[in-house]
C-alpha cells in the first residue's frame, strides 16, 4: 500500500472512529447500541469485515453468552437518531440470532485454551478463515470478538480494531 493512500486509509479511520463515543452517549440506554456499534466498526467504510461475532465472557456465573453478530450480507443503513426503527432487522438478521443464541459454559478456566474455545465457536457459526481478539471488560469479565479475517489489510485491521474494541465496554450487554 503506497505511503499517502496508507495515510488517507488511517486519516478516514480515525475521523469514523472518534465519532462513535458521541453517538454511544447520545443513544443513552438502548439495548441496540452494542449492535449498531459492532456494524459501523465492521461496515466497508469501517474495517470492511464480512463477519464478526461478540461475546462476553463471565467467569464467575461460568457463562460465555452471544451479544451481537454482523454480517454484510445482511447489513443494513443504520440512522443513530432512530434506533428503534433498527430493532426488527437485527431480530430478524439470521447470523445475529445464532450468535445470540449462544450461552456456554465460561471459557477462562483453566483446563480451556481461548484458541480451542474460539475454534469451536467459529466452527458453529460458519466462519472461513477466522481470527479473535480478547480484552477485559469492567466487573472481571472478558470481550471476545470472533471475526472472518480479511487478508490484504490484516496488519492494519489488527492493529487498530484491538483499540476500538474497547467501545464495546461502553455498551449496555442486553
Amino acid at each position: 500500500m503506497k505511503r499517502e493512500e496508507l495515510l488517507n486509509k488511517h486519516y478516514h479511520l480515525l475521523s469514523m472512529v472518534s465519532t462513535l463515543p458521541k453517538k454511544i452517549v447520545s443513544s443513552g440506554e438502548s439495548a441496540l447500541v452494542t449492535q449498531f456499534v459492532l456494524h459501523e466498526l465492521f461496515s466497508k467504510d469501517f474495517f470492511n469485515i464480512p463477519k464478526a461475532a461478540y461475546f462476553v465472557d463471565n467467569p464467575d456465573f461460568d457463562c460465555l453468552k452471544g451479544i451481537a453478530g454482523y454480517s454484510q450480507h445482511e447489513s443494513c443503513p443504520l440512522d443513530w437518531s432512530h434506533m428503534d426503527k433498527s430493532a426488527s432487522v437485527f431480530e430478524a438478521a439470521d447470523f445475529n440470532k445464532k450468535v445470540r443464541s449462544i450461552c456456554r459454559p465460561s471459557c477462562r478456566l483453566p483446563e480451556i485454551t481461548d484458541a480451542t474455545y474460539v475454534s469451536s465457536l467459529a466452527h458453529d457459526l460458519g466462519f472461513e478463515q477466522h481470527a479473535y481478539l480478547s480484552w477485559p471488560l469492567k466487573y472481571d469479565n472478558h470481550g471476545i470478538l470472533l471475526f472472518e479475517q480479511v487478508q490484504d489489510d490484516s496488519d492494519f485491521v489488527q492493529e487498530y480494531l484491538s483499540n476500538a474494541l474497547y467501545l464495546l465496554s461502553f455498551c449496555p450487554i442486553m
